[in-house]
């Protein structure tokens, strides 16, 4: 009697395909990390929430991680009105 492993099919997208990111995404992802406040918040455990690796993150963002930050920032105040 021979036991068969039936695999799941992969959900991971194959290299070279577009993973759907954009900043806003991105920020999303990010303001999510962050509600456990500053130290909670790696771009590695940011990448991998996203499903892919760091440097796709750091393309969007001109490599610089205080860009997202600002990114975040600016997402947060997008409907507040200046008093």
């Amino acid at each position: 009697m021979a036991i068969v492993i039936k695999k799941k099919p992969q959900l991971k997208r194959k290299a070279g395909t577009r993973a759907g990111l954009t900043k806003a995404v991105i920020a999303a992802a990010a303001a999510k990390q962050l509600e456990a406040g500053p130290s909670g918040f790696s771009l590695r455990g940011l990448a991998k929430a996203l499903g892919v690796v760091p440097t796709s993150v750091r393309a969007h963002f001109g490599g610089e991680v205080s860009e997202i930050f600002d990114e975040v920032v600016k997402a947060a105040l997008e409907g507040v009105a200046r008093p």
